[in-house]
C-alpha cells in the first residue's frame, strides 16, 4: 500500500482544530454586552448565560467588571459594572458546577486593594508568578496587537504559521509579498 498523504483538509483540523484538553473557553457575553447597555443586565438574563454556559460545558464565565464605585457611579452603571459577591450569589447561588467564576478588573479603574489584594479569598502571588514566568517573556517574541499578516491568514482560512514565519524573519515589511506567497501553489 501506498504511503497516501492525507487531504488537506484532514491534516488541517488534526493540527488546528482538534479537540485539546488544554484550550479553555471562555464566555464573556455579560462583561462585553454590558459595554453596548452600560451593564443594566436584569437577572433572569444573566441567569440564563450562566445556565446555558453550564449546560454547554464552557470552562469559564466572565460576569463584568471589578470597577471602583469612588470612579464610576453605581447610578448611572448597571451591577455588572461592579460585580459584588452578593449579586454573583444571587445568580449562581454556591455555584457546585465544573464553571469558573472570572471578573475582569481594569488597572486604575478597580479599587483592587480592597476589592482584591486584602480579599482573603483570593491569592495574588500565584498570579504574579505566572505573570512573571510566561507573560512577561512572551512579549518579548509576539507582537501585541494589530498585524496584518494574520489578518491575511485568518481571511484566507490558512494556519497562522505562515504568518509566524513571516513575522520573524528579518524582511517582513513587505506585506503584499507575503500575501503573493501564501496564494503561491505548491
Amino acid at each position: 500500500m501506498k504511503n497516501q498523504k492525507k487531504p488537506f483538509h484532514k491534516e488541517y483540523q488534526e493540527e488546528w482544530l482538534g479537540y485539546r484538553p488544554q484550550i479553555k473557553v471562555l464566555d464573556c457575553t455579560i462583561r462585553d454586552g454590558g459595554l453596548m447597555n452600560d451593564h443594566e443586565f436584569n437577572d433572569d438574563v444573566v441567569k440564563a448565560v450562566y445556565n446555558a454556559c453550564v449546560e454547554a460545558g464552557i470552562d469559564y464565565m466572565e460576569f463584568g467588571y471589578k470597577a471602583d464605585k469612588k470612579i464610576f457611579s453605581p447610578k448611572e452603571f448597571g451591577r455588572w459594572k461592579f460585580c459584588d459577591e452578593d449579586d454573583i450569589r444571587r445568580i449562581v447561588g454556591d455555584n457546585k458546577q465544573n464553571i469558573k467564576l472570572s471578573m475582569m478588573a481594569d488597572v486604575e479603574r478597580t479599587d483592587y486593594h480592597n476589592d482584591i489584594l486584602h480579599n482573603p479569598k483570593f491569592r495574588s502571588r500565584p498570579l504574579l508568578k505566572c505573570i512573571r514566568d510566561y507573560i512577561e517573556p512572551m512579549r518579548e517574541k509576539l507582537l501585541w496587537g494589530f498585524g496584518i499578516p494574520y489578518m491575511i491568514t485568518g481571511q484566507l482560512n490558512l494556519h497562522p504559521r505562515d504568518a509566524m514565519k513571516f513575522m520573524e524573519s528579518g524582511d517582513n515589511k513587505d506585506i503584499v509579498k507575503f500575501y503573493d506567497s501564501v496564494l503561491e501553489e505548491d
